[in-house]
């Protein structure tokens, strides 16, 4: 199984914005969507859509210095339909990381 997730956001104090990374996730394969440069921040936004006639679930989680932080579990996504998440806030260094299940 696969779905498609598409990272959108700001990259502040440096001006780029917009699309981050979009990509095919595939079944229990932890995939590092985007990591924060050096003295820099984000605010991302993350959509996932389920292109697939079987519901699939994914989590979507945080890593900084070595720490999971997760933002959602095992959250389903029912057939040809999507999940969004927005105003996710990342610092300096940390990489917003997702998988499916």
């Amino acid at each position: 199984m696969t779905i498609d997730v598409t990272v959108l956001g700001n990259e502040f104090t440096t001006g780029k914005a917009g699309l981050l990374d979009n990509r095919e996730l595939v079944d229990n394969t932890p995939t590092t969507l985007y990591t924060v440069p050096a003295g820099k921040y984000a605010v991302v936004s993350v959509n996932f859509a389920n292109t697939d006639t079987v519901k699939q679930t994914f989590t979507l989680s945080t890593l900084s210095n070595g720490t999971t932080f997760h933002i959602n579990v095992d959250t389903p996504v029912q057939p040809y339909s999507r999940e969004e998440r927005t105003g996710i806030v990342l610092n300096a260094g940390e990489s917003l990381v997702a998988h499916i299940n």
